[in-house]
């Protein structure tokens, strides 16, 4: 194999397919990265078994056709490492690998391509279709719930749902649930266009595709689905991951109680108001934050071994006046993730959950936070 490829090119697709090496495996080629040169150009593929990510065709100039792994920490630090420019990558039959470029040469000892996993043949039948800037957002306003108890497996991925003409994003930790809808086209290879999907995609692949997806390029996101694999597909890149079996949450119930209390508050103020109280916090499931919901204003306050805090917001509040505590970081990640200036809050007692949603109830999001303790 010959190829010339510019420096900046091998590093941004290095970095792509690099989420999908293994760490520690008892396989050493799983912790390479595969390149493949043929007639169209040079791609990229990474597979720890349970991820695999391949690149589109990078623009490089193929001189001789061939495959070589490389191991991928080397490989990057190799590309990192060379001077600017393009980069000439050469194999002989014994897999040595020659980088040079200028003056500069470095020769390592490759693998052979014969024993990397290959991406399986994948069926495309039933798809999602999604400008890749909305999933993007739903990882990002969703990907903070996912649940790191493993003893749960089937929580430590998040619920793809399609219904009704729209995508449903959820995701649930024992403490909030957070839920993103957008509105797709999808197919099933028939006329109707109406199928039904449930799939529970791994917390760890949703974070990736959110990192490869660039917020400043505009194109669409192409999802397909078997009964036991998802496929992620952009111009770019092509990311294949095993789903996680088992029941989600029947989360509707959760997300749609009445409220007897109902506040509309700004959503700035609210973030820095319990970004202070969690100054003088060291511990948010010990020391949570008090809120005192009534006469139109939000009072806040907070009593912990480092301090007190007292504030007051102004807030348009309707129903019982009420009294309740939050672990507040859960209430930020929440705020956080939302891009409107005000927002909904509901509540039932002192000890219910939370609803967060839109003021206007049509924004496409609702997150669930559970309560501390009643204040009394």
């Amino acid at each position: 194999m010959k190829i010339i490829c510019p420096k900046d090119l091998l590093a941004k697709y290095i970095n792509i397919v690099s989420k999908a090496v293994s760490g520690k495996s008892t396989m050493q080629i799983l912790e390479c990265i595969l390149l493949t040169a043929d007639a169209g150009g040079l791609r990229m593929t990474a597979n720890d078994m349970e991820m695999a990510i391949e690149t589109d065709y990078i623009g490089a100039e193929v001189i001789r056709e061939g495959a070589v792994c490389l191991e991928a920490r080397f490989f990057s630090e190799i590309v990192r490492k060379m001077p600017d420019g393009p980069i000439d990558i050469q194999t002989d039959l014994n897999n040595v690998t020659v980088f040079k470029n200028g003056p500069t040469e470095l020769k390592i000892l490759g693998q052979a391509p014969d024993e990397f996993p290959r991406m399986p043949a994948f069926e495309k039948d039933r798809y999602i279709k999604i400008p890749a800037v909305k999933f993007k957002n739903m990882i990002r306003q969703t990907i903070f719930s996912v649940s790191q108890d493993n003893s749960k497996p089937v929580f430590t991925g998040g619920l793809l749902e399609l219904k009704d003409g729209a995508v449903n994003l959820v995701t649930v930790d024992g403490f909030r649930i957070s839920f993103r809808r957008e509105a797709v086209m999808a197919s099933d290879g028939t006329d109707e266009n109406n199928f039904a999907l449930t799939a529970v995609v791994p917390g760890r692949t949703l974070n990736e595709i959110g990192k490869i997806l660039d917020a400043e390029e505009e194109g669409e996101l192409f999802i397909y689905f078997t009964d036991k694999h998802v496929l992620f597909e952009q111009k770019q890149f092509t990311l294949l991951s095993r789903l996680i079996e088992g029941d989600f949450l029947r989360y509707e119930k959760n997300l749609s109680a009445g409220a007897a209390t109902r506040l509309l508050i700004g959503r700035e103020e609210l973030i820095l108001s319990l970004e202070r109280s969690m100054l003088i916090s060291r511990d948010m499931v010990k020391n949570p934050v008090a809120l005192k919901i009534g006469g139109d204003r939000l009072i806040i306050t907070s009593n912990t071994e480092q301090g007190t805090i007292y504030d007051e917001i102004d807030a348009k509040t309707d129903g019982d006046d009420l009294a309740i505590s939050f672990n507040p970081r859960y209430l930020t990640d929440a705020l956080k993730a939302i891009d409107e200036s005000e927002v909904a809050m509901e509540f039932n007692t002192s000890i219910s959950p939370c609803i967060i949603k839109s003021a206007a109830d049509g924004g496409g999001y609702k997150y669930l936070i559970m309560a501390t303790r009643s204040l009394g």
